[in-house]
């Protein structure tokens, strides 16, 4: 039908409440985000081996591939003591 929109609902790009307000990410806060965590020790910096998706993920956001682990970690979604390689990535700021 003309004029229908076949791609569905968009999310808002903000939301806010009494306590807290959110809203959508955008290019220009990249910066911002990786100054305030590339520090912080809870923000995984490797990527599974196997895992393209996520390596593609990095390398768009400035990343740069510096080595691979070898059967470095266990991830939970594979068997016990079977170790995967995993990708080392780093950004300078």
């Amino acid at each position: 039908m003309p004029g229908t929109s076949t791609s569905g609902p968009r999310a808002p790009d903000a939301v806010a409440t009494a306590r807290l307000a959110l809203r959508r990410a955008t290019p220009g806060d990249a910066e911002a985000i990786f100054t305030r965590y590339s520090s912080d020790p809870d923000v995984a910096t490797d990527a599974w081996g196997e895992h393209r998706a996520s390596a593609r993920v990095r390398e768009k956001g400035g990343f740069a591939l510096e080595g691979r682990l070898r059967a470095y970690a266990e991830f939970p979604n594979h068997k016990p003591g079977d170790p995967q390689d995993v990708l080392c990535y780093a950004i300078l700021l």
